[in-house]
């Protein structure tokens, strides 16, 4: 009760914060509640229902076992403060105001906590957001929401009695070297403080546009897949890494001083591609592959996706405890949905870059396969051949001659375990790596997916993310972090 009492005093100090920072006659616009078109919600209402939805919130990340770094009263604190300060933001918002407006002094955020700390030259601190990091309250709260419902369709779905069917072996495709399956699209998320779906791209209700599993084959050669498997390799060491999981970004640089001829002195410092020119122009023709790739296998124009991040993963079955590690009981096979973390993630996209053990196969598909067709609202549909995609593009894009037939096996040792797995409704619906496969799909929460613990060897794979808005790629973000660079030097 006494929690409770606090929390209603919060709700009128922070009321009165807004009259106590404005002009007077600012201030009765922003205020007036009894003729405004949007009134703000009764406090006692509000507060109560924000306590009740907080409590739920925290039971199901917590049953979900997200890394929750609050202890759970000041969790709900915040928890209603956010909810305060959107309802706040929206009476502001109705009047055609913003916090700037109320006070010409004061941050249009008014949480530092908003924003990530990076270093900067001169003070070595500055505040700058992170990529599809909330820039409001009602953008917070709308971020934990969603996140609630990843785990909430988790918990109601995963267990270790599952039924478990193999979509795609690790033999090669036939067939024209695809395979796809449309899923039913699931809600709409990140649509009220990010973006709403963009016609003719976003995967969604709205669009009508399908949202869909997309296996291709031979997009990369044995000969690159050997090569990128190398240089990862190389590249991974003295970087850290969290039990079996290490991550880097393709285009990561390394620093090197430059000397001067004849002098110890350093004179300019070299920064050069930690994978090495060769594997980094490598990994940039794969990714404009998979780009044009995913565009054409999900029916999408040329040209309307832009990228949204990167990784090359590599997952070990035995690995060091070193100076190197940062969690050495990391759990990396938890199921998650991809959009859930990352608001501008519209389609994700799985290039292997070795093979699932073709022996270990053998045996699995023998214990788990029950028939040959996807069942529920899954169905295998033929290829694609939707409108509107130019011929020359959609050459480009079936030629696996771009870079010859993968073998039956990269140089890349094979590995067991490390199956990726969808959580669907009925059953664990389950893809094999292979060196050369892609697999696209939706990243909402339709496709909810994992992988599997690799229990012997090293898995590698390069990830990508793509987004339907230009503004929210990583081009734009990466264009933003630079403006901000140079402002401070």
């Amino acid at each position: 009760m006494r929690q409770h009492a606090s929390l209603r005093l919060l709700l009128a100090i922070f009321a009165l914060y807004v009259v106590l920072i404005a002009d007077s006659h600012t201030a009765s616009q922003a205020l007036d509640i009894d003729q405004s078109n949007a009134p703000l919600n009764n406090s006692d209402t509000l507060v109560k229902e924000l306590l009740v939805e907080a409590r739920h919130t925290w039971e199901t990340l917590s049953n979900a076992g997200e890394p929750l770094t609050l202890e759970y009263e000041e969790f709900e604190s915040t928890f209603v403060i956010l909810g305060l300060r959107a309802e706040t933001e929206r009476v502001l918002s109705a009047k055609g105001l913003s916090w700037s407006d109320l006070d010409s002094s004061a941050d249009a955020s008014p949480d530092p906590s908003y924003h990530s700390s990076v270093k900067r030259k001169d003070d070595f601190e500055s505040t700058i957001p992170k990529k599809d990091a909330p820039t409001s309250a009602a953008a917070m709260l709308e971020q934990l929401r969603v996140q609630t419902s990843q785990a909430n369709l988790i918990l109601a779905r995963q267990g270790s009695d599952r039924p478990r069917e193999l979509l795609v072996g690790s033999r090669s495709l036939q067939s024209g070297n695809t395979w796809r399956a449309e899923k039913n699209c699931a809600k709409t998320i990140y649509a009220e403080n990010w973006y709403a779906p963009v016609s003719q791209c976003s995967p969604t209700l709205e669009t009508k546009i399908p949202c869909q599993r997309v296996v291709r084959d031979n997009l990369a050669s044995h000969q690159e897949c050997q090569l990128v498997a190398v240089a990862a390799d190389r590249a991974m060491v003295g970087l850290f890494h969290q039990g079996g999981a290490t991550a880097m970004v393709p285009d990561d640089v390394r620093t090197e001083a430059g000397t001067q001829k004849g002098s110890s002195r350093s004179k300019k410092n070299k920064k050069t591609s930690r994978l090495g020119t060769t594997a980094s122009q490598t990994i940039a023709e794969l990714a404009a592959r998979v780009k044009a790739s995913v565009e054409f296998d999900h029916g999408l124009p040329q040209g309307s996706l832009y990228s949204s991040g990167s990784l090359l993963t590599r997952l070990k079955a035995d690995y060091e405890n070193d100076i190197w590690e940062r969690n050495h009981s990391h759990v990396y096979w938890n199921f998650h949905v991809d959009k859930a973390n990352i608001a501008s993630y519209d389609y994700s996209a799985l290039l292997y870059l070795n093979d699932y053990s073709l022996g270990n196969e053998d045996r699995y598909e023998d214990d788990i396969r029950s028939d040959s067709q996807v069942v529920d609202e899954l169905s295998v549909v033929g290829p694609n051949d939707r409108e509107g995609v130019q011929s020359k593009y959609s050459r480009i894009a079936q030629d696996a001659t771009w870079s010859g037939k993968a073998n039956s096996s990269s140089s890349a040792e094979p590995f067991e375990g490390g199956l990726f797995a969808f959580l669907d409704e009925d059953k664990d619906r389950l893809v094999a790596p292979r060196c050369g496969r892609l697999l696209s799909f939706s990243s909402g929460l339709e496709n909810p997916h994992r992988v599997e613990k690799v229990t012997r060897g090293s898995r590698l794979v390069l990830a990508l993310w793509f987004t339907c808005s230009a503004q929210h790629s990583y081009g734009s973000y990466a264009r933003a972090l630079d403006e901000i660079s140079n402002s401070n030097s």
